[in-house]
């Protein structure tokens, strides 16, 4: 059986096994708004998510679909 650990620094954790790769690793909105200073209802809209907990690689995948979006809309502008 896989022992679950808990990383945690100052309030913010992120949940792993012993066999846990980066894309299992797993993030809530709550830390997520406390390290951004964002409204977690803010980051779900913008980031178009829908759960209060995601791994890393959806993380990822939405924050480089916001870049793509942001970064092509400002590029249509010059």
């Amino acid at each position: 059986m896989e022992a679950i650990k808990e990383m945690k620094r100052g309030e913010d954790s992120i949940h792993t096994t012993e066999s846990s790769t980066p894309a299992d690793l797993k993030v809530t909105m709550e830390s997520l708004e406390r390290l951004t200073g964002f409204p977690k209802e803010f980051i779900k809209s913008e980031l178009s998510l829908n759960h209060d907990e995601l791994s890393l690689e959806q993380l990822r995948k939405s924050v480089l679909c916001f870049l793509d979006q942001t970064l092509g809309d400002v590029s249509k502008l010059s």
